[in-house]
């Protein structure tokens, strides 16, 4: 039997022109999704191509099972980890406390091409950036942003983080109060720009009314307003409750 590595392969490459397309057309959950298909099936691509045939979905594994022959650079299992994030919340609300996954899956993952470990300078081994150097590049970030963008109120970071039990390939979720938006939610993430973390990003952004109401919506707003940490809190601020 003829081997359709070739034709795995020129899929992977026709699913990483879709990612591109539905990045640029606002598609981010579609972005995240037809990236992380990209990367499965041109990791089984290679697998047919030494010879034997690779099932199932979990990219990291995928490469984990190549024939030892074939050195993996753990930097490439690293961001595998990532795109293997994307491949039931992309797609499904389910997977997410509240919203749709339109509303959830934004352009700092769609668009970020290299979140992944940082090299020490006296090491050649690939680290994920620990909670301090998160914490640093966001206290520069937070103050950047609120130097930028007038109206904000508050912006505060929840989550994994906040908890402290991320790992690689956590995303940093945030939440941004602000006085008023005439932009409806999904879209207001759009305008605050978080490539330059060293982590992917979640925005949320909501104003101050709407805030004030989360308490009374769901558990999940419930929760995310008991585990968040304000990072910034503008003087005069009314209070949450």
């Amino acid at each position: 039997m003829a081997s359709r590595a070739r034709d795995w392969f020129n899929q992977a490459a026709k699913d990483l022109e879709q990612a591109k397309d539905c990045r640029q057309a606002g598609r981010h959950e579609w972005a995240c999704f037809a990236s992380q298909q990209a990367a499965e099936r041109a990791v089984k691509a290679l697998h047919l191509h030494l010879g034997q045939e690779a099932w199932g979905h979990v990219i990291a594994k995928l490469m984990q099972e190549l024939p030892q022959s074939i050195s993996v650079a753990e930097e490439l299992i690293n961001k595998a980890r990532v795109l293997d994030n994307f491949y039931i919340p992309a797609r499904y609300p389910n997977s997410h406390p509240e919203g749709a996954p339109l509303n959830i899956m934004g352009r700092s993952k769609a668009a970020r091409q290299s979140t992944m470990p940082v090299r020490s300078l006296s090491s050649s081994v690939l680290k994920w950036p620990d909670l301090e150097a998160i914490k640093v590049a966001l206290q520069d970030w937070v103050r950047r942003a609120v130097a930028c963008h007038s109206g904000v109120v508050r912006i505060g970071y929840f989550g994994s983080y906040a908890r402290g039990d991320w790992s690689v390939g956590s995303d940093l979720d945030l939440v941004i109060v602000v006085e008023s938006s005439n932009q409806p939610f999904e879209r207001r993430s759009v305008d605050w720009h978080t490539t330059d973390l060293p982590v992917p990003v979640d925005a949320l952004v909501y104003t101050q009314d709407e805030w004030k109401t989360l308490g009374e919506q769901g558990r999940f707003q419930r929760t995310l307003a008991r585990q968040i940490i304000w990072l910034y809190e503008r003087e005069g601020a009314r209070p949450l409750h």
